[in-house]
């Protein structure tokens, strides 16, 4: 059997600012009410649903991005719940919410990071002076791909990826989607 990876138990979340919640009298209703899962080395799980079903807010809580309401986020078997984590990489469905956007992507991460940054990048296919670039010159298409470049190339266990096709035309999207295939064989990530 796979190494356990990521757990949530009785995950429950609220979110307060979007059409999730519905407030009656002093009552909030969860967006996500808890929520069991396990994760193991290699598998890919998608959170479906319609619109305001709260899977941004789930995604969000097990990042560690949102403090849940209640439930536990285990990750390697320590309790992460509402912390951000550097084993756990979060991309927004607006990346731009993870980038500062008049820095070159390159300045965005550590020295340590970089080499392998311009692999991840010539993996999809971006030019070579995508590193140099800041995100305020690029398209949006570019910056969903050069903000999962950077979640990519920080190599975590648990990439929790908000609508990572986002804002990227139908060839980006499938190159995008063949990248995490592959990262996915190559790393069980």
């Amino acid at each position: 059997m796979r190494e356990l990876i990521l757990s949530t138990h009785r995950l429950t979340a609220c979110n307060r600012t979007g059409p999730s919640v519905l407030i009656f009298g002093s009552r909030v209703i969860p967006a996500v009410r808890e929520v069991n899962l396990d994760l193991h080395a290699g598998e890919c799980v998608a959170v479906l649903g319609e619109s305001g079903a709260g899977k941004s807010t789930l995604l969000r809580a097990v990042a560690g991005c949102q403090k849940p309401d209640g439930g536990r986020v285990i990750l390697l078997g320590r309790d992460v719940t509402g912390q951000v984590h550097e084993g756990i990489q979060y991309l927004p469905p607006d990346p731009c919410l993870a980038l500062r956007p008049d820095v070159p992507f390159c300045a965005q991460v550590d020295k340590a990071v970089q080499d392998k940054l311009e692999q991840v990048i010539r993996e999809l296919g971006l030019g070579a002076d995508m590193p140099e670039r800041r995100p305020t010159a690029c398209s949006g298409g570019q910056i969903q791909q050069m903000a999962l470049a950077i979640c990519l190339a920080r190599a975590p266990g648990v990439l929790v990826l908000d609508e990572p096709t986002g804002g990227t035309d139908p060839h980006t999207a499938g190159q995008i989607l063949q990248l995490l295939r592959r990262v996915m064989q190559r790393n069980q990530t």
